[in-house]
């Protein structure tokens, strides 16, 4: 078994917020109402945004001086847990909200990984930035569906 490195895991998320971003981008046309669109479309924005932030990461790592992760699992990352998550029919304001919750519920052991992967300095204050910016999105999608 080949051990991940710190570039494999932040890979692993460039892949996965890609996905999410191409399916959240495919489900706008199919929403069932405006608001679902305009979650879905809010989405897909600060599924970018993740993107931009992941890619600079990633591109900051020597790849000639990689930093392997202890000897467990690989982690692996599916982009939205699809039986939780059909969207066939078109999804409702409520469904679509729903679905992204569950989504981001594998980010965190990912984003834990990270942290525990080395002492270096580096690698802590990379996972710890990874993890404010989820939380932000966090905050944002919650402000975003409030209903004042």
């Amino acid at each position: 078994m080949e051990r991940q490195t710190v570039r494999d895991l932040l890979q692993l998320l460039v892949n996965y917020h890609q996905s999410r971003h191409d399916i959240y981008a495919n489900l706008i046309s199919g929403a069932k109402d405006d608001r679902a669109a305009m979650l879905l479309k809010k989405l897909t924005d600060l599924e970018s945004q993740t993107l931009q932030v992941v890619h600079e990461e990633l591109e900051s790592r020597d790849p000639a001086n990689p930093t392997y992760l202890s000897n467990t699992p690989p982690v692996h990352l599916d982009p939205l847990p699809m039986p939780a998550c059909d969207f066939n029919a078109g999804a409702s304001f409520e469904e679509t909200l729903e679905c992204v919750w569950k989504a981001d519920e594998a980010l965190p052991e990912v984003i834990d990984r990270l942290a525990n992967a080395s002492s270096a300095e580096s690698v802590q204050k990379m996972a710890e930035r990874l993890g404010e910016l989820e939380k932000s999105k966090e905050r944002e999608v919650a402000n975003f569906t409030r209903m004042d």
